[in-house]
């Protein structure tokens, strides 16, 4: 039998030294350190041939030009060996909880709650597009690089395209087991919402709420157990992937601000040369790297902060129902039943206590006020112009 996309997709992370992988994935596991291991011998074999042509790196071309390039590839290093370090630590750790297995208990008590939906449905297809879009981005690279390839930088393009797809995957894969998380948040509110509106008519009366408490006491208290697992499973799997990801996404979202601040600052650079230089038209060339690079970085940024929003906004949703459901006109009769009452206590605790969110390792937290640290990038872009239009005077 054939695997499916997302496991191809885990295994083809796993062969380029992720730290993310199934624990049922088809290997063994003195393979998977073994496949890390070699992984990592790669890199840093083809970074070190790098820094043999780190003096063609630097004077081959505009000094200013050859300094953003020199930094570009070490931030292209340090997060592909922040991926390494990271699967490594996994494997030295060996946490007993993964996030496969959090997702597997909550998809568990979900399926219990409603047969009716299946939340890990479309795994398959989104993690098939995750490799699709890392192999574009690639063919793009490279093909933005075309014109500037010769034997003095095959190497450093090999190695920063080699780079930039485990770096896609990577992230790539970090998006989509968000938006997996995303989706039982959303269960939990949507069965919510059916526990205090039964009937699903925009109302709630009284009637239903008489039928819901007296005659299926236990279903309630069952349900809202169940619902208080999820929510501990939710926020272990949370946890899971911000640790499991947390060197990633802290070299990553370093290397996005400094894509974003030095590529657009050196498009400005660029086209005010040939300004300078000639009257007939722009060359192109020199464009299209800066503009593949911050397409990815805007387009991962949005998505990252998008579902760490959502996140926290699905969980404020749980919350709300909560005390939606504690101020109908079951609450005389609810505190007749005091299991259930202190179970709803329970849950409305552990999510305060046990907030879902992404972080990376508690450092931040990556949600709508993370584009704050957009406007330190904007002011850093601001001065290197006026800088730059000063050199221009001159």
């Amino acid at each position: 039998m054939l695997p499916g996309a997302d496991e191809t997709v885990l295994f083809v992370h796993l062969l380029l030294g992720g730290p993310i992988w199934r624990d049922e994935i088809q290997t063994g596991l003195t393979i998977r350190p073994l496949l890390t291991v070699v992984s990592s011998s790669i890199s840093i074999i083809l970074f070190a041939f790098v820094l043999v042509d780190l003096r063609t790196i630097l004077y081959s071309q505009d000094l200013v030009l050859g300094v953003i390039e020199l930094l570009m590839l070490f931030g292209f290093a340090s997060t592909l060996f922040a991926l390494h370090v990271t699967a490594i630590a996994k494997y030295l750790h060996n946490p007993r909880k993964t996030f496969f297995r959090s997702l597997t208990d909550i998809d568990g008590h979900l399926y219990a709650l409603d047969r009716h939906r299946q939340p890990a449905k479309g795994v398959s297809h989104q993690c098939l597009m995750v490799l699709v879009s890392s192999i574009a981005a690639l063919i793009f690279y490279m093909l933005a690089n075309y014109y500037r390839l010769d034997k003095g930088n095959a190497v450093v393009l090999a190695f920063k395209a080699y780079a930039l797809f485990t770096i896609v995957l990577a992230s790539g894969l970090f998006l989509v087991l968000c938006r997996q998380l995303r989706l039982r948040i959303k269960c939990i509110v949507a069965h919510l919402h059916k526990i205090i509106n039964p009937a699903q008519k925009g109302g709630i009366s009284k009637g239903s709420i008489l039928r819901l408490t007296h005659k299926a006491p236990a279903m309630l208290l069952r349900d809202f157990r169940s619902l208080a697992i999820v929510q501990t499973e939710c926020f272990r799997a949370a946890d899971s992937l911000n640790k499991d990801c947390a060197m990633m996404n802290l070299s990553l979202f370093a290397l996005v601000f400094y894509i974003l601040t030095s590529k657009s600052f050196q498009l400005f650079y660029v086209s005010s040369k040939q300004l300078a230089k000639t009257n007939h038209g722009f060359s192109f060339t020199e464009f299209l790297e800066p503009v593949v690079l911050l397409m990815y970085s805007f387009v991962y940024l949005a998505i990252a902060t998008y579902f760490g929003e959502t996140l926290i906004r699905e969980m404020q949703l749980v919350v709300n129902n909560l005390h939606q459901f504690e101020s109908t006109q079951a609450k005389p009769l609810l505190y007749q039943l005091d299991r259930a009452n202190d179970q709803i206590e329970q849950l409305g605790h552990q999510i305060f206590h046990q907030p879902v969110a992404l972080t990376v390792d508690n450092f931040f937290q990556i949600d709508l006020k993370f584009f704050h640290l957009a406007s330190i990038m904007a002011s850093v872009g601001t001065y290197l112009i006026i800088l730059l239009q000063f050199d221009f005077n001159n």
